[in-house]
């Protein structure tokens, strides 16, 4: 789209440029913020680069203007955002206050997502107007040649042809177009996908993935509903205490869904199997069940098909057992 609005290399290059820049100091910033980076953050990139654009096609277009009418790069470029500023800022600002509305959310993660989008637009702003100018103001021809170069890139008779046609058939024109927008919209809409899954951001050949791909084929179903359970520590808390209560709440937890409707439980065999899903308590079940001295090495039991604390046990075990089944 950037090659036939300009028609020019560096009306497409520039902006990517800026754009790229962007993108570096936004994940850069965050990082430098201490944010860690989660399936929220790939959202960040599009978003910049989608909005950030549009501030580059618009002063480039003031650019033009100016530059056609004889002015050097660096006047054209300053009247060009002469006339655009207000516009452009108060675009700015309100994006960015909608962004940073996230932060009072009480999950940490969407709150780091807000704050990467408003980050990632003034980014995105700053780089349009600063460095997008620059490359021109540097790398651009004298006035003369380029105002050459512009009437080049005109259509002449034809874009003078189209002008009086459109005004000569102005309501059949408006009518047409109209229609094709009608039918595209209802085209689209009726082919839009509304379902959304945070695996859609995941690789296939993640261990996770094909864990997933095994129960969907393991078992038939009419539908599947994922469902993510966050675990926050108590209010006043920095973290979840690494000890005998955490472990009896998560066996409470694997109590309740395997009693609740509509949670995949394999009881086909007639033992008592624990409900499918992914959590520190069936992960730490079946390590003990499988291996009779891992839960003497790390102070864990079963009790009637349940997973309790042995003699010995200490604060930590809980954390060393899970270490050493991710190495």
């Amino acid at each position: 789209l950037l090659a036939i609005a300009f028609r020019s290399i560096r009306g497409v290059a520039f902006p990517l440029v800026g754009l790229s820049a962007a993108l570096v100091w936004t994940y850069g910033g965050m990082a430098v913020a201490g944010i860690q980076f989660s399936i929220l953050e790939v959202a960040v990139a599009p978003v910049v680069l989608g909005l950030g654009i549009d501030y580059s096609i618009h002063l480039q277009r003031h650019y033009n203007t100016f530059r056609a009418e004889g002015m050097s790069a660096s006047k054209a470029w300053l009247h060009g955002f002469e006339s655009l500023k207000v516009a452009l800022t108060l675009g700015v600002v309100t994006t960015m206050a909608a962004f940073v509305a996230n932060i009072f959310s009480p999950l940490p993660p969407l709150r780091d997502f807000g704050f990467g989008l408003a980050f990632g637009v003034f980014c995105a702003f700053i780089s349009s107007t600063i460095m997008v100018g620059a490359l021109h103001v540097v790398m651009e021809r004298e006035s003369s040649s380029f105002a050459k170069h512009l009437e080049w890139m005109r259509f002449g008779k034809f874009s003078q042809y189209m002008v009086g046609f459109h005004r000569t058939h102005q309501a059949k024109v408006v009518g047409v177009v109209a229609m094709l927008t009608i039918a595209s919209v209802i085209f689209a809409a009726a082919r839009l996908e509304t379902e959304f899954d945070l695996s859609d951001f995941l690789d296939e050949d993640m261990d996770v993935m094909e864990g997933r791909d095994n129960l969907y084929e393991s078992y038939d179903a009419a539908g599947w509903k994922p469902i993510y359970i966050l675990m926050e520590p108590n209010e006043g808390s920095q973290s979840i205490p690494d000890d005998a209560h955490f472990l009896n709440s998560l066996g409470f937890l694997d109590t309740w869904l395997e009693s609740t409707n509509g949670v995949v439980s394999p009881h086909s065999t007639g033992q008592n199997k624990h409900p499918a899903y992914d959590g520190p308590y069936p992960i730490l079940f079946e390590a003990v069940e499988g291996d009779s001295s891992f839960g003497d090495t790390y102070n864990l039991r079963l009790v009637e098909s349940k997973l309790a604390t042995a003699d010995g046990f200490e604060e930590g075990d809980i954390a060393a057992a899970l270490k050493s089944l991710s190495t």
